[in-house]
C-alpha cells in the first residue's frame, strides 16, 4: 500500500505556480492538482526563487508577470542566471499584451492570457509535464 502511494507521487508531474492574486491562485492550483499533478505555490517571484533555491524542481513554472516584490520578468532573468534551475520551463499568464512579447525574449515556452481560460490553461501546462516535453530553449 505504502509502495503504492509513494509511486503515485514519484509519477505525478509538478508545477510551480506563481500569482499574487490569492483566489487566481488557488483556482489555478486546485484545477491543476484536479488533473493530477503537483502544485506548489508561490505569491511573487522572490517566493518562488526560494523554493527553488531550496530544491523543488518543478517540471514547468506558471508565472504571472505583475507582481509585487519580484515581478516575473526580473525572475525570469533571475532563474535563466541559476544553472540549478534555468532549465525550468515558464509558461507566462499576463493580461497585457506589450508584456508578453517583452516576455519572449528571456525564452519563455508559452502564454497564457488573462483571464485564463482553465481547459487551455490545462492543456499548455500537459505540453511541459507529459513523458516527453518539447525541447526548451532556456
Amino acid at each position: 500500500m505504502v509502495t503504492k502511494i509513494i509511486e503515485k507521487l514519484i509519477d505525478k508531474r509538478s508545477v510551480l505556480v506563481v500569482e499574487d492574486d490569492p483566489d487566481l491562485r488557488a483556482a489555478i492550483a486546485d484545477t491543476l492538482a484536479a488533473d493530477g499533478h503537483a502544485v506548489t505555490v508561490a505569491r511573487d517571484g522572490h517566493e518562488a526563487l526560494e523554493i527553488l533555491r531550496q530544491g523543488a524542481r518543478p517540471d514547468v513554472i506558471l508565472l504571472d508577470l505583475t507582481m509585487p516584490r519580484m515581478d516575473g520578468l526580473e525572475f525570469r532573468v533571475q532563474q535563466a542566471q541559476d544553472p540549478r534551475f534555468a532549465h525550468i520551463p515558464v509558461v507566462v499568464m499576463t493580461a497585457v499584451e506589450a508584456m508578453a512579447l517583452q516576455a519572449a525574449s528571456s525564452g519563455l515556452c508559452n502564454f497564457l492570457f488573462k483571464p485564463i481560460d482553465l481547459e487551455q490553461m490545462n492543456s499548455v501546462i500537459g505540453r511541459w509535464t507529459t513523458a516527453d516535453p518539447p525541447a526548451t530553449t532556456a
